[in-house]
């Protein structure tokens, strides 16, 4: 019987890149705003996880976000730092 993916390939879970995070994230889908420059350049965004200590964003295409900037979404403003950028997606570390 099958339980799981190791079951198949016991190697499977040695090929994963190491998980990081500080926290669990729970998945979300909240609208959000990327305030750089500012606040004289905005971007929208799409808050796709969060935890206490950080959040993973997407966007509709590449954004080019500087080190720290302000993250906004339900009413919060908080200041960010830049962890990790793709092509449309980025993970910030809260400000505390």
């Amino acid at each position: 019987m099958i339980r799981s993916i190791t079951d198949i390939d016991p190697g499977w879970d040695e090929d994963r890149a190491p998980d990081r995070r500080d926290a669990f994230r729970r998945r979300v889908r909240r609208k959000a705003r990327i305030i750089v420059n500012a606040g004289w350049s905005t971007f929208d965004a799409q808050i796709i996880n969060l935890s206490p200590f950080g959040a993973g964003l997407e966007t509709l295409g590449f954004t080019p976000v500087p080190g720290y900037f302000e993250l906004r979404y339900d009413h919060v403003k908080v200041r960010v730092r830049r962890v990790w950028l793709t092509s449309n997606r980025i993970g910030v570390e809260f400000e505390h």
